[in-house]
């Protein structure tokens, strides 16, 4: 398998994204790996019923500020619980330099996505924000910034 940096190989417009689409090779990708049973019991909400709250909210206090919370998902990826068969894809030993590498990111595509990424990345970035007295983020609760914000 040849690893190959897609900005390096595909002329990138200007704000343009590039996702991976690592659910393959079958028995061998992402998806595969994540530990499917330790999955908590979410379900999907259509972005419909979110935007009546949010009208909701905002017929019933005018000229109150109304705010969407916002997650991200970075640090949802480092704590996914994996099967057993499948952690060694997420590290290595370089012999020559005594090095241990450790991925702590699983790779975008993980079978969980969407419904729990902001449950796994909200309580991640709390528990952080406690136990991480060096934390990127120094003290900030960066998941708690509005999204979206409707103001009269």
């Amino acid at each position: 398998m040849m690893d190959v940096d897609p900005s390096v190989e595909v002329r990138l417009i200007q704000w343009s994204w590039i996702i991976h689409d690592l659910s393959f090779p079958i028995c061998d990708s992402s998806n595969d790996a994540s530990d499917k049973v330790s999955f908590p019991n979410a379900h999907y909400t259509n972005v419909a019923v979110i935007a009546r709250r949010i009208d909701e909210c905002w017929e019933l206090q005018p000229g109150v500020r109304v705010c969407i919370m916002k997650g991200d998902v970075k640090g949802a990826f480092r704590h996914l619980m994996l099967l057993s068969r499948s952690v060694r894809w997420m590290g290595g030993y370089i012999p020559d330099c005594h090095a241990l590498v450790i991925d702590m990111s699983a790779r975008f595509g993980w079978s969980g996505l969407p419904t729990y990424y902001r449950a796994f990345g909200g309580a991640i970035s709390w528990l952080v924000s406690f136990e991480s007295p060096h934390s990127l983020t120094r003290g900030e609760n960066v998941d708690a910034e509005p999204f979206s914000v409707m103001s009269g």
